[in-house]
């Protein structure tokens, strides 16, 4: 298992500057918002 990262950290080092934009490019590709694909991925492991 990875380990877990605020979707802040990942957003900086992703090299966006702002939630709305990570957030909006992330939606764009995964059809979801971070917290959501998140939500859905950890369910997964359950």
């Amino acid at each position: 298992m990875g380990i877990k990262r605020s979707i802040t950290s990942v957003m900086l080092d992703s090299g966006f500057q702002t939630k709305s934009s990570f957030n909006k490019e992330f939606k764009t590709l995964k059809n979801l918002s971070p917290s959501e694909y998140r939500e859905k991925q950890m369910s997964k492991l359950k």
